[in-house]
């Protein structure tokens, strides 16, 4: 039988994992945009909780912007046309 955490060992580990998320933001934002200088914490905050800040072309889903199949869908595909090939 599966016992709860309490309150106060969910709240220490969502903010454990608050702290780690935002030490890797720290730590990738100067290689994704060569800065040198400390980020800003609300920039820091912000990535954290957002990934994928814009969602142009470049960042956004492929699939929606050049209507592409996905690569699980290309390798199905590529998976039924071998399997006709060897049928026939």
């Amino acid at each position: 039988m599966m016992t709860e955490k309490p309150d106060s060992h969910k709240r220490a580990l969502r903010r454990h994992h608050d702290k780690r998320k935002k030490a890797w933001v720290r730590k990738t934002l100067g290689h994704y945009f060569m800065d040198s200088d400390d980020p800003s914490a609300r920039r820091v905050g912000i990535y954290s909780r957002t990934p994928k800040i814009c969602s142009c072309f470049m960042c956004g889903n492929p699939r929606h912007y050049y209507h592409e199949p996905t690569i699980q869908e290309r390798r199905a595909l590529l998976k039924h046309e071998e399997s006709i090939q060897k049928d026939a």
